[in-house]
């Protein structure tokens, strides 16, 4: 427990305060956690993608929050290629 403390406001008297111990430094590794990514959009910062892979990044992310599934089929991203317009090309 920590020697802070604060007044009453009712009797005036002083109030042991709880403190933060916590410092956000893992006791296994000695350092802080890396920040929780947002979806993919933090790893597209770390890689130059190109537009058309940014697109499809975002069109399959959109897909999996409106369907809640977070790993959609073969079948189920086929169809998200083919909506942004993917073709097979003839051989």
């Amino acid at each position: 427990m920590s020697t802070k403390t604060h007044q009453s406001k009712r009797t005036g008297e002083p109030i042991p305060t709880a403190t933060e111990r916590r410092s956000g430094v893992s006791r296994a590794t000695g350092t802080k956690p890396i920040a929780s990514r947002n979806r993919f959009f933090s790893s597209i910062t770390e890689v130059d993608y190109t537009n058309d892979e940014i697109e499809f990044m975002k069109a399959l992310d959109a897909f999996k929050r409106d369907q809640r599934k977070p790993f959609p089929t073969c079948s189920e991203v086929l169809d998200v290629l083919l909506a942004l317009g993917y073709r097979k090309p003839p051989k």
